[in-house]
């Protein structure tokens, strides 16, 4: 046994060795024997006593070596990217230290982090990598992407490589959260689910086996359960992409996609996405971010905001989160910095649409006076107006049709008004219009290369479906002698054709509604009461933009589906005065010159909200046509078809 003698100052007879020292425990060596201590020869260590020996921190020493990994990260990410064979990307120092951790060591950390152990560190350290000579060392060898299995179902590499490869081509762009750079290997390492869910998307799309959705939708769906235990970054990563493009489920079952929607705005905020700048807040360790990392925490936020707001619309409710709730104004300020112009442009326009529908719901839906139908028209006004503002700002064709789909989802809350004759039809007109642009620059989008409608998220089924069913009410109305009918039969078959390429299995969503279209307007009945009459009136009112498709829904159910009966006709639908509350008698109109103890919310002459000043600070005059000014080009639809001088003065 090795014994040193130090200049250290007063020696002791008796002193530990230096493996008893660091662990603290007691000791039997003595300076002049070279026998082990009783420890040391029980655990066959090297029992060394040395004075300059100084107990090392280990929490301290784990720090250095996670900092040390960071920043072997960051110069690998300066150096140019190494190309490796089809299939197999490059392999980065993440891959090489993914591979050598335990399953224990690969549990992730609440902000998105792994703590790596010291001999994880010190194996990727190596003169290849770390040298920054000027000569350009070999990359390392790409590692060959490895089988997967799940609940039986297994897939090869070959498989594998496709099917990420489809992924990053045509669906990658509508979310682009993920690095294209990681290679299979790594995604599975560094989340089981994240691996699945991107396998999951892109089999919608896979036309080698077309089974393969079918095979791991269930079982994926069941892993996206168990993964809402495990809150981080590639958990949420999974997470957008199950709702954006949801897996198939049987017809009859119920969609957790908006239940999940609401667990991935939570999970976000539990981690601190929601304020990125102050990530170390949300965390039980030391965090340090770079700049870049800041930058995709921010836009990862942002597309949850979209993802969670998108999926509300779709089924109808009203978003209970803007993205004001969860900053102070220098927040959201620097928030807005740090993301994509695209991404900004998208928060914009939801944001829109969200204070639209609070707006709206407050001056009430379900039942409505005249003076509430009056204050309607002005609020769609004021939003169709906030949208054409932001116009300049589209820098894409798919940024166009969000742009599309914001006014015509504002437009659309004109059918909550009771229809009749003398109902300003150039309104309709205006949501017409916009209904067939949606579905044609959809369908350009798809002819150019743009979109692949067999990869579109789900937004697009919402987009189709809203302007499908908004053009066959109109058709099967009393506005269809304003319309150019055959026009707007081409429209609609061009929406039912859109809905087939969207369908990616028989029994999804747009396979369904493909079905109710078609039937609905092969329907003698439908839209109609039973005495034959035009029957147009909105009968769900509770379902926001959501509700013409709903409603559609209803009519073919009550006639197709053996549920007659669900919904009465608009005459025996019509709330009594006196069958109301007296919250609901409040907001109906009250005769001329009787007064019932309350007074509606915008009733009389519209006072409170729409008042002079408000109506001066948009330009608008004070006359009884105020609403409707002259329409401007040769068609009561063209493409002027508001004045500016409606807007003067209002900033969005």
């Amino acid at each position: 046994m090795a014994r040193s003698s130090g200049n250290s100052g007063i020696k002791r007879n008796k002193k530990a060795c230096t493996e008893c020292r660091q662990q603290k425990v007691r000791c039997d060596a003595t300076v002049g024997n070279n026998d082990p201590c009783t420890r040391c020869r029980k655990m066959q260590l090297h029992c060394v006593i040395s004075d300059p020996f100084k107990r090392e921190h280990k929490r301290q020493r784990l720090s250095e070596l996670e900092q040390e990994t960071i920043e072997l990260r960051q110069r690998l990410g300066q150096r140019t990217s190494w190309s490796g064979s089809a299939g197999t990307p490059r392999a980065s120092v993440e891959s090489t230290i993914s591979q050598q951790r335990s399953p224990l060591q690969m549990t992730p950390l609440t902000n998105g982090h792994r703590v790596l152990p010291p001999a994880s560190v010190q194996s990727v350290i190596s003169p290849a990598i770390v040298d920054d000579g000027s000569e350009e060392q070999p990359p390392p060898t790409p590692l060959l992407t490895q089988p997967q299995v799940l609940e039986g179902v297994t897939l090869s590499p070959g498989v594998i490589d496709e099917l990420f490869k489809t992924f990053f081509d045509d669906m990658h762009h509508f979310l682009p959260i993920l690095d294209p750079q990681l290679t299979p290997n790594e995604f599975y390492q560094n989340s089981k689910f994240l691996f699945w869910a991107i396998i999951a998307t892109a089999a919608r799309n896979y036309d080698r086996d077309p089974t393969l959705l079918d095979c791991v939708g269930e079982k994926i769906l069941n892993l996206t359960l168990m993964t809402l235990r495990y809150p981080n970054v590639y958990t949420i990563q999974g997470l957008l992409l199950v709702i954006t493009w949801p897996l198939p489920r049987p017809a009859g079952t119920t969609d957790v996609t908006y239940a999940i929607s609401g667990s991935l705005l939570h999970m976000a905020i539990q981690i601190g996405l929601h304020i990125p700048t102050s990530s170390q807040d949300f965390s039980r360790v030391k965090v340090n971010l770079t700049e870049a990392e800041i930058r995709k925490r921010a836009e990862l936020w942002g597309f949850c905001v979209l993802t969670y707001q998108r999926s509300c619309s779709f089924k109808g409710h009203a978003p209970i989160a803007l993205i004001e709730t969860y900053q102070d104004s220098d927040q959201r300020f620097t928030l807005f910095g740090r993301i994509s112009p695209t991404l900004r442009f998208q928060l914009k326009l939801n944001g829109m649409a969200t204070r639209c529908t609070s707006a709206l719901q407050q001056n009430g839906l379900r039942i409505m006076s005249k003076d509430q139908e009056h204050s309607l028209d002005v609020l769609i006004r004021v939003f169709e107006a906030s949208v054409k503002d932001v116009e300049p700002e589209t820098t894409s064709e798919l940024d166009r049709f969000y742009l599309y789909m914001a006014r015509l989802t504002t437009q659309v809350f004109h059918l909550y008004k009771e229809p009749s004759k003398t109902f300003p039809t150039f309104l309709l007109t205006r949501m017409y219009n916009s209904a067939c642009l949606v579905l044609r620059h959809i369908d350009r989008m798809d002819n150019d290369g743009t979109i692949k409608l067999a990869s579109a998220p789900f937004y697009l089924v919402f987009a189709v479906s809203l302007s499908s069913f908004v053009i066959l009410r109109l058709l099967k109305g009393n506005v269809a002698g304003y319309l150019d009918v055959e026009n707007a039969k081409d429209t609609f078959f061009l929406g039912v054709n859109i809905m087939k390429r969207l369908s990616a299995d028989n029994s999804d969503t747009p396979a369904r509604l493909t079905m109710i279209l078609t039937q609905l307007w092969n329907s003698e009945r439908a839209f109609k009461n039973p005495d034959g009459t035009i029957n147009t009136a909105l009968r769900i009112r509770t379902r926001l933009a959501m509700s013409p498709v709903v409603d559609g829904i209803w009519w073919w159910r009550e006639e197709f589906g053996g549920q007659q009966g669900a919904y009465t006709t608009a005459a025996e639908s019509k709330p009594r005065t006196t069958d109301l509350t007296p919250l609901e008698t409040a907001a109906m109109p009250s005769p001329a010159g009787t007064n019932n103890g309350f007074s509606a919310p915008f009733g009389g002459e519209v006072t409170s909200f729409l008042d002079d000043q408000f109506l001066a600070e948009l330009g608008w005059t004070q006359s009884a046509n105020f609403l409707y000014p002259p329409m401007l080009g040769p068609a009561p639809y063209g493409d002027n078809w508001y004045s500016p001088t409606d807007v003067n003065g209002f900033a969005v």
